[in-house]
């Protein structure tokens, strides 16, 4: 029973409240080896659903992170004044337009 062995029993015969108590020692035992069973599945469920929420963090990064740096990147172009990026008209509807696709992409 020390190295919860699943056919580990305690033998006695007797109809005494030594017997008696053998048998509430071998309920207990199943019952315990059958809490271990059960919390080891538990164990295995939670360590797949903490690698599948690792999973989506790291897909969800990097699905964020171009239009991220493309609102980064028009933005600084505005800011600085280059090139075409000078025409705020143009330029600032679609940065609001990048950041309404990052809205629905974290919805």
């Amino acid at each position: 029973m020390l190295k919860l062995e699943p056919d580990a029993k305690a033998i006695v015969s007797s109809k005494d409240e030594i017997g008696a108590l053998a048998t509430d020692i071998n309920n207990l035992y199943q019952s315990l080896l059958l809490t271990i069973r059960n919390l080891e599945l538990e164990k295995e469920k939670v360590s797949l659903a903490e690698k599948e929420k690792i999973d989506f963090l790291r897909t969800a990064s990097h699905e964020l992170k171009t239009p991220v740096t493309e609102l980064n990147a028009t933005l600084e172009n505005m800011i600085l004044g280059i090139g075409e990026y000078r025409d705020y008209e143009t330029y600032l509807p679609k940065c609001k337009e990048i950041t309404e696709q990052l809205g629905d992409m974290i919805r």
